[in-house]
């Protein structure tokens, strides 16, 4: 990130029931995804779900415990379940911690979250250095295309009030902050045909997030829920991480070249990256961005959570003798791509972790792919050039990290070409 003059401004206190913030300033202590790199915890609770009194907690376990987790719902009840548990309380009037506790043979595992009714106080500190570009619509928004043959779907709407989770100019805060982060991922070389602001849509019925990164304004659309939790919040960050990875390079963006079925290697493993580097950036900086400690609980939640499900799908590959694929396949399916991406996402947090460091690391990886020009393209779309496609990216975090990962994806079975990964490396000379 460049470096930022705390200067900052106030916004008024806001409030409402089921908000996930209190008062206090988030702690410094420093955030890392070390843990899940090394030695997994295997118990996830998310946040809860609120539908009146009734609360739904979503979550897992990656040890799969054949015995019922033990739930104490904070008001006298326990139960015995699976996930996921749903609870209606009788006293709204005060907030709960309920605790889960995972059985194993031997030994168990806890982890507690917080229910709130109460209404909370909210107070967030704006540096005002950072745009404000994303909205989050409350009406049906027409948009427009900069890409023939993607159009943008129907169905999308407006959030209500009660679709959030925290108020509107929280969230709205909350993805500026991301946008900043990831324009400077990007070294700020991104197409600008759409406008520098973004949108963020609800989809209703969708169940899922997804990014529009061609429409005029640039979008995201997404079900209802990823806003109703600050466990969307990871998710989201996602999406941004697509809408502007595939507007990059501004002079021959790499959206309609490398995504689609070709492949969504480049596109998924990049918004991966974007995703966990953004939590990463923002929860080793909470005093920097205003965030106080419910809010920057919320996100260090969320971020655990998405990561979990990279580090699972990376152990998963490994299990399952390394699949490699970078092309996904015509029609439905299972993505063939899916454990290729996940593991160059978690290879490159292995390394940011190891370094200590994110940003820069993401510049280089971004300022190689950025080089991406029309012969590229052309080797690119081959059908059976796996190899141009993974050592394209392998090439791309080798110079993020100033250091040859080639033997590391090997390891993994990745088909690399030694005469692409140096013409890669030549064209970054002297920068």
């Amino acid at each position: 990130m460049r470096n930022l003059a705390l200067l900052l401004a106030s916004v008024p206190i806001l409030s409402g029931p089921g908000s996930m913030l209190g008062q206090k300033a988030a702690p410094s202590s420093p955030f890392s995804f070390r843990a899940w790199l090394e030695n997994p915890p295997s118990l996830i609770v998310e946040d809860p779900t609120l539908d009146g009194p009734t609360v739904t907690l979503a979550g897992g376990d990656a040890r799969r415990p054949h015995k019922p987790f033990t739930v104490d719902w904070g008001d006298g009840r326990l139960e015995e379940a699976f996930f996921p548990f749903r609870h209606t309380y009788q006293d709204l009037a005060r907030d709960y911690t309920v605790t889960v506790t995972a059985h194993y043979d031997p030994g168990e595992a806890s982890e507690t979250v917080r229910v709130r009714f109460t209404s909370a106080t909210f107070e967030f500190i704006r540096d005002p250095r950072i745009p404000r570009r994303v909205r989050v619509a409350d009406a049906a928004l027409d948009l427009g295309s900069t890409m023939p043959g993607y159009a943008p779907p129907g169905g999308l709407e407006g959030f209500a009030g009660a679709d959030l989770a925290v108020p509107l100019p929280a969230w709205e805060y909350l993805l500026d902050v991301g946008h900043f982060l990831q324009m400077d991922f990007c070294n700020g070389d991104v197409d600008a045909r759409s406008g520098s602001g973004l949108v963020v849509l609800s989809h209703p019925g969708f169940g899922g997030a997804y990014s529009l990164w061609y429409t005029q304004p640039v979008a995201v659309a997404a079900d209802p829920s990823y806003l109703r939790r600050l466990c969307g919040l990871s998710s989201l960050y996602h999406e941004l991480g697509h809408d502007l990875t595939l507007n990059t390079p501004a002079r021959y963006r790499l959206g309609g070249r490398t995504d689609g079925p070709m492949s969504t290697v480049v596109s998924e493993t990049l918004a991966q990256i974007m995703q966990h580097a953004t939590a990463w950036e923002i929860l080793n900086h909470p005093e920097r961005y205003g965030l106080e400690e419910e809010l920057a609980d919320g996100l260090r939640r969320s971020a655990l959570s998405a990561f979990s499900i990279t580090a699972r799908a990376y152990r998963d590959y490994v299990a399952q003798g390394c699949p490699f694929a970078t092309y996904q396949g015509e029609g439905a399916g299972a993505d063939r791509t899916f454990g290729t991406f996940m593991s160059l996402a978690y290879v490159f947090v292995q390394n940011a972790e190891e370094r200590g460091a994110y940003r820069i690391p993401l510049k280089r990886t971004m300022a190689l792919l950025q080089t991406f020009d029309e012969e590229d393209h052309t080797r690119y779309q081959e059908r059976e050039n796996d190899s141009f496609r993974a050592t394209f990216l392998v090439a791309a975090l080798s110079y993020g990290f100033d250091r040859d990962l080639r033997g590391r994806f090997r390891e993994l079975r990745f088909a690399l070409d030694d005469s692409v990964f140096a013409q890669m490396q030549a064209r970054m000379a002297g920068k």
